[in-house]
């Protein structure tokens, strides 16, 4: 009786752990440039001169989106859409490794959409140089102390009490590490355009942005009518007043 009831017991165990263990199974995935222009430097190429500009063009100022669609998805797909500095790692997981919205949503049979904002990350291609503007364009000494605080994860003293955040110096540290330079000026209606330009190619979805991320997602539906619902975590600030209701 012992045996049978220990044996029903580790069944049980092992069928709780199949079931949060199991795999995400993925109708289809991979990535594409969307958006952006062309810019071209008048003249004619020549191999002579192998680096000149001249008669060359440059391809840049797209988004880059990484998608994920699993079987029997939902009818609308999310796009998610980064704050500033930050790139599609946003959402991929948490600094201390647990599922990010990405994983938790394609479980719930949502198709996901990463975008890296045009000049961030894998979309770092710009055919503007930086405008000496952006005052953390390039600079690897503003994270530190600046964004643990702008970001709300803590102050002086470290991480806030009773913050969610995992409160572990590798977590701070994976926290710091994701940080991405702007490889250009910023500029949101570039990056609303390109982001709705993926709204246009897929249908209509749900955008839901991170704090900067904000400022671009308000203006997305200016250029798309494929924006069904916003979801905005901490957003920053708009182009516009709401109307009032």
């Amino acid at each position: 009786m012992i045996k049978k009831s220990l044996c029903v017991a580790l069944s049980g165990l092992i069928l709780s752990a199949a079931a949060v263990a199991a795999p995400l199974e993925l109708e289809t995935q991979g990535s594409f440039a969307i958006g952006g222009s062309v810019v071209q430097k008048p003249g004619t190429f020549s191999e002579d001169h192998f680096l000149s500009p001249e008669g060359q063009k440059a391809y840049g100022d797209h988004a880059y989106v990484f998608y994920q669609i699993p079987v029997n998805p939902n009818k609308y797909p999310i796009v998610f859409q980064h704050g500033g500095d930050q790139t599609k790692r946003t959402w991929e997981s948490t600094p201390d490794g647990r599922d990010g919205f990405q994983n938790i949503l394609l479980k719930k049979h949502y198709s996901v959409y990463l975008i890296d904002q045009p000049r961030m990350g894998e979309a770092g291609l710009s055919t503007v140089e930086d405008n000496g503007n952006n005052t953390w364009s390039g600079n690897p000494l503003y994270q530190d102390q600046t964004f643990f605080r702008l970001s709300r994860v803590g102050d002086k003293k470290g991480v806030f009490k009773n913050s969610q955040f995992p409160n572990t110096p590798e977590a701070v540290e994976a926290f710091q590490r994701s940080w991405n330079p702007y490889s250009g000026p910023l500029d949101n209606n570039v990056n609303a355009k390109s982001l709705a330009k993926l709204f246009d190619k897929i249908g209509p979805s749900i955008l839901m942005t991170h704090s900067m991320g904000g400022t671009i997602g308000w203006r997305t539906p200016f250029y798309t009518k494929n924006v069904k619902a916003i979801v905005a975590l901490e957003p920053g600030g708009t182009p516009f007043l709401f109307p009032e209701g």
